[in-house]
């Protein structure tokens, strides 16, 4: 399904070698990345997942993580003029395919919500004014921060991973 809402969606967002060092800092057991229990913020979602928060504004040094430096070609090409918050969500593989439950991630005008795909699965991100987009590796998807959307699990992978950019862009999203 394509979707019905103002969004951008870019195939092969980071060059092959800089997405491939993130992967590899992120996902192999040897470069100790730390992911932390958290439960999935949904009103219906009794499940947990996986995140690291690698910035958050109302946190008194505002960056979370030593990796922060890690997501500058990211940030590059964003170009972001506030940053709200930076967070990674892994989710297991789920028997069945299960939505998260409908949500904005902050109230804040003019807000962009950017979503990073880390993993190819069946997986989706769906929107509550329609659309949905299947999580495919290096894939980004950018929309307006006051449109509702859901995440789910995947029944094809051992995890869903994503990065969660939530900030003020030097421009409005057009």
């Amino acid at each position: 399904m394509s979707p019905k809402i103002d969004i951008k969606i870019y195939k092969n967002f980071l060059k092959k070698k800089e997405f491939k060092y993130l992967e590899d800092l992120m996902f192999k057991p040897n470069n100790n990345f730390p992911w932390y229990l958290s439960p999935i913020m949904s009103p219906t979602d009794k499940f947990s997942q996986l995140i690291h928060l690698f910035y958050f504004y109302e946190l008194p040094n505002k960056i979370n993580s030593s990796f922060f430096k890690e997501l500058t070609p990211i940030l590059d090409l964003l170009k972001p003029k506030k940053l709200i918050r930076i967070k990674a969500n892994l989710v297991m593989k789920a028997p069945s395919t299960r939505e998260h439950g409908y949500h904005v991630d902050y109230s804040i005008p003019d807000l962009v919500t950017a979503i990073l795909y880390l993993n190819s699965n069946n997986g989706y991100t769906r929107f509550k004014e329609g659309g949905k987009i299947f999580s495919e590796r290096n894939k980004l998807v950018k929309f307006k921060g006051n449109k509702y959307h859901t995440g789910s699990t995947c029944t094809d992978k051992e995890y869903r991973s994503i990065i969660n950019f939530n900030y003020i862009p030097l421009s409005p999203l057009s």
